[in-house]
């Protein structure tokens, strides 16, 4: 079974926040939404999950997610970039969601084929 995995994420972000030490953000990323589907090649079949993932407020300089960086990225950057952020908040999210929908495209591929038949 050869398998396309596509991601689709969207983003809540804080326009202003101050950290408890006063150091004051612009643009903070907040959450994550994902929705990750997965697609039978040979049958079109497809499954999708989603959720959300929180990301946590900077309290210093070095843990501010300054969104400015992907302006000038491509699209799969831009996918690659903020789910590399996820995964350093949730090591083995990715993996583990990519997993989630894969084994979901099995089960709705081991169904038996079902039909109705008119009996009257």
């Amino acid at each position: 079974m050869t398998t396309t995995t596509n991601w689709t994420l969207t983003a809540e972000v804080l326009a202003d926040y101050t950290a408890e030490d006063g150091t004051q953000f612009q643009q903070v990323l907040e959450t994550v939404h994902w929705r990750v589907t997965a697609t039978d090649d040979a049958t079109d079949t497809s499954v999708t999950i989603y959720g959300s993932q929180s990301i946590p407020k900077p309290t210093t300089q070095e843990g501010y997610i300054d969104l400015s960086v992907l302006l000038d990225m491509t699209e799969d950057e831009k996918r690659t970039t903020v789910l590399g952020w996820v995964e350093l908040n949730d090591p083995g999210f990715v993996e583990e969601k990519e997993q989630a929908v894969a084994q979901k495209l099995q089960a709705k591929l081991d169904e038996p084929v079902r039909s109705s038949v008119s009996v009257l």
